[in-house]
């Protein structure tokens, strides 16, 4: 009994510095908010002066006053670009602790999470214990009595759902998340095999998973993705030419290094450019579609010709920065590399975005090109709309990019 008040204790504890950490979060964003709000405010002034000094420049006759005029410009344009790299420097170091912040968000959840199941098809009745509903489950389902004053404690959790099961309306049970020692866990997770096609009475599966945060399990889905493909890719391949692939610590490790994405979401500080490597994405021609809005939310596509995976991430950072308050930039590409063509896609939080926008090019059979959806969140959860949505935007923009395409063939047609 003394060891479960102090797994409590020590639960209650990395709650408290859960909650703490995200205290400290909203702080660095108002911060960052804040510091973006002072930025865009002396561009302004920067630029309504540079203009001012333009005009006094074109008004002024006197060579040697120009002279001056024009050197006291520079010098003021060196002190504001020093304040500009500064103020660039505070936003990449708040978006850098801020992203420290989610990690050590994310690890302390997991910490919290270790020991935890959640079970769903557990049928829910009116002022239930949920801690005997989980044992007699455990008992009369996979055979298990968990002793030493059953599991810790549990409860209901998410929402409820209707849905037709074998022409009737049934209510979905809720989630029942339960909180266990690690002994009870591992014995509960080594009978999970015997649920296989087993139902509640109303013929509702049941199955049990480890709780663990949002953003562990996207990598975890990611990396089991990226093994399928290897898997698939193996196939009639000599063993020495074989991809193998482990995952250790959520990190997946293909023939002993370290995965890196060729295509990732950019980041905050990605989004800052010299001058000239801000010509360059201000040169990348897309394709737009019409915005769709659904329910508050908003959602468009654009679509670029890029002949390399370099020019997709450059397409990727300019359409990030023209979607600067999106809440998910999905992402798919096709190119021609070495003779062949290489694909990929990237969900960027909003999941099987990017295998939709994949699918979509795919369909249309086409090559050296990339599509974006720019998704801002209204705050109402969508479903299965949100698909319907992004395919809606997406077909959209590649239509109209494939019939420019057609037309710029026809008019460099020899007569």
């Amino acid at each position: 009994m003394a060891s479960v008040k102090e797994l409590n204790k020590k639960v209650e504890g990395l709650f408290k510095q859960v909650n703490d950490l995200k205290e400290e979060m909203k702080e660095k964003d108002d911060k960052i908010d804040s510091l973006k709000t002072t930025f865009n405010n002396t561009i302004a002034e920067l630029k309504a002066e540079i203009n001012d000094k333009q005009t006094q420049l074109n008004n002024m006759q006197d060579c040697d006053k120009v002279i001056k005029e024009v050197q006291q410009l520079q010098t003021d344009n060196v002190i504001l670009q020093n304040k500009v790299d500064l103020l660039e420097n505070l936003v990449q170091k708040q978006s850098q602790q801020i992203s420290t912040l989610k990690n050590n968000i994310t690890e302390v959840k997991q910490c919290t999470m270790q020991d935890n199941v959640i079970i769903a098809g557990i049928k829910e009745h009116p002022n239930e214990n949920c801690k005997r509903s989980v044992e007699n489950f455990l008992e009369n389902t996979l055979g298990i009595i968990i002793t030493d004053g059953g599991v810790q404690a549990a409860y209901r959790t998410g929402s409820t759902i209707q849905r037709m099961i074998n022409g009737k309306k049934i209510t979905l049970p809720r989630f029942m998340l339960v909180r266990c020692t690690p002994e009870q866990k591992n014995l509960i997770m080594s009978h999970v095999k015997h649920l296989k096609d087993k139902k509640n009475e109303d013929g509702i599966k049941y199955f049990i998973v480890n709780q663990m945060p949002d953003a562990v399990k996207e990598q975890r889905r990611q990396n089991n993705e990226l093994i399928k493909e290897a898997k698939e890719k193996n196939q009639g391949v000599p063993k020495m030419q074989q991809l193998h692939c482990r995952i250790q610590r959520n990190q997946l490790y293909i023939n002993g290094n370290i995965y890196r994405p060729p295509i990732s979401a950019p980041q905050p500080q990605d989004l800052f450019k010299g001058p000239e490597e801000q010509i360059k994405l201000n040169k990348i021609v897309y394709t737009a579609s019409e915005p769709v809005n659904e329910q508050e939310s908003y959602f468009k596509a654009f679509v670029t010709k890029t002949d390399s995976l370099e020019k997709v991430q450059d397409a990727y950072t300019r359409i990030a920065q023209i979607c600067g308050d999106s809440d998910h930039i999905m992402c798919a590409y096709s190119v021609r590399v070495n003779g062949g063509d290489v694909s990929g896609y990237v969900d960027d939080g909003e999941h099987g975005g990017g295998a939709k926008l994949r699918s979509a090019i795919e369909h249309k059979n086409i090559t050296n090109v990339s599509i974006f959806v720019a998704r801002v969140c209204g705050g109402v959860l969508l479903g299965e709309k949100r698909f319907r949505c992004i395919a809606q935007v997406a077909k959209e923009a590649i239509d109209t990019y494939v019939k420019k395409a057609h037309k710029t063939q026809e008019h460099t047609q020899p007569m």
